[in-house]
């Protein structure tokens, strides 16, 4: 029987075996295990499930999955501080750049995402937090979990700013949080992200984008607070 889900048309789309999983079962030939590849097929099913997404954040599991991931963000935030990290609203022009950056100078600059939850004003990661940038000012949830998931995703996993980059760093990231919250997680990284690099409209050119080093151009998915089904987050 193949496995899938069917999506808010009642469209049945597949999962199966494709895909990659948290854990890459490929071995070199010195044992070292390879770095998790994004199989297309599997980016596009996750790219179509964020189209399907709805705005839902006063739905009761949606609402529960994205508090607890709001408070173990924060809480991972407050312990960087503590460490002495500091973090600075600008852009990195590579991934190299930010992992210079944090293990040299203890800082990391980030982009402010003050203009991306326009009409969704109510979505829970556009809440101002208590923690706060290297100019004093209060900072939204969904920069701190972009500076948090800068150093515990991609600065731990060394995965770039690519799509095998991003799904290193969310395997590597959700070690640090419980089940609810990697519900959100999911869809804030590899629903997010599946949809930057493989929807049908923006997706080729995005990938492109992303190979030359040109970040400024690329098309984001539209903010939304909203949960996959367990069957793909949990697969």
């Amino acid at each position: 029987m193949v496995k899938g889900f069917k999506d808010s048309k009642g469209k049945f789309r597949p999962t199966g075996n494709k895909g990659v999983s948290s854990k890459q079962k490929t071995i070199t030939s010195t044992g070292m295990k390879l770095k998790p590849r994004v199989d297309p097929t599997y980016g596009l099913i996750v790219a179509n499930g964020y189209d399907d997404l709805k705005h839902n954040p006063n739905d009761p599991e949606v609402k529960k999955a994205y508090n607890i991931f709001i408070k173990e963000t924060l809480e991972q935030a407050r312990e960087l501080q503590k460490n002495g990290v500091k973090f600075q609203s600008e852009q990195y022009k590579d991934a190299n750049a930010m992992f210079k950056d944090v293990e040299e100078n203890k800082h990391l600059v980030y982009r402010p995402s003050d203009k991306d939850y326009k009409g969704v004003e109510d979505h829970p990661m556009f809440q101002l937090t208590d923690i706060r940038n290297t100019n004093g000012d209060r900072m939204r949830v969904n920069d701190v979990f972009r500076a948090v998931h800068d150093i515990n995703g991609h600065k731990k996993a060394k995965a770039q700013f690519t799509p095998n980059g991003e799904l290193g760093s969310y395997n590597e990231h959700k070690k640090l949080y419980s089940k609810n919250a990697t519900r959100a997680l999911f869809t804030e990284t590899q629903g997010q992200g599946m949809w930057v690099n493989f929807n049908k409209r923006s997706g080729t050119k995005n990938r492109h984008l992303q190979e030359i080093g040109d970040f400024n151009e690329l098309d984001f998915a539209t903010q939304k607070a909203d949960l996959f089904p367990d069957s793909i987050i949990f697969r």
